[in-house]
């Protein structure tokens, strides 16, 4: 089952002290991993989640879910005093108080940040540290890679909770494209914004 990734994606934060790329490689799904049924990764696509939305200040955020080892991420310091952990800055996610960890042990979602310009870079929920994925927002791609996704069939091309979207972001959403394009995963097409080509997916992939 081919990867339709056929060359390396790049990523950068918005001062350049991160970059990361995407290198398509072997791959083996873990048993029970629900996204065997989408087909071979990358799978790129839009989230509507409440916290999602929330913690990136984004009404519609897109992300591309790919294997841990396709992911390759590097830190670029411009002085001595900067280190990696300053610069790839972690945090474990928590509505009542982040935190930086102290311990590699973590079971709980985190999300990675530029700890200099604040891009966020990486997020690894319970799921994807069970599966071996990471997901990455997609706007942290470069222009060029964000381009060259069309041409590789790999543009976001389903919806994510899409339940907890908002009510007008949905139907602008659904008036606003093309018919027979994309898919609503998490729960039933709602009244007033059905349309042809909206497919409710079965609850269970992200969490």
């Amino acid at each position: 089952m081919a990867t339709p990734l056929t060359t390396t994606l790049h990523g950068s934060c918005y001062c350049k002290r991160n970059t990361y790329t995407i290198t398509p490689g072997p791959f083996e799904f873990a048993p029970g991993d629900p996204y065997k049924d989408f087909g071979p990764p990358p799978y790129v696509y839009y989230d509507h989640c409440s916290d999602c939305r929330k913690l990136q200040s984004s009404l519609l955020l897109g992300w591309i879910r790919a294997p841990r080892s396709w992911y390759t991420h590097t830190t670029h310091p411009r002085s001595t005093s900067e280190t990696d952990q300053e610069i790839f800055k972690l945090l474990v996610s928590s509505s009542s108080s982040p935190s930086s960890p102290s311990s590699s042990d973590i079971t709980g979602p985190t999300r990675n940040f530029c700890g200099f310009c604040g891009t966020h870079l990486l997020f690894l929920g319970s799921s994807c540290r069970r599966d071996g994925w990471v997901e990455i927002p997609l706007g942290s791609l470069d222009d060029g890679s964000l381009e060259m996704l069309e041409g590789m069939g790999l543009k976001p091309d389903f919806h994510t909770w899409w339940r907890s979207a908002i009510g007008w972001v949905k139907r602008d959403l659904v008036e606003g494209r093309a018919k027979g394009e994309g898919k609503c995963w998490r729960g039933e097409v709602e009244e007033g914004v059905e349309g042809e080509g909206l497919e409710a997916v079965p609850e269970g992939f992200r969490e």
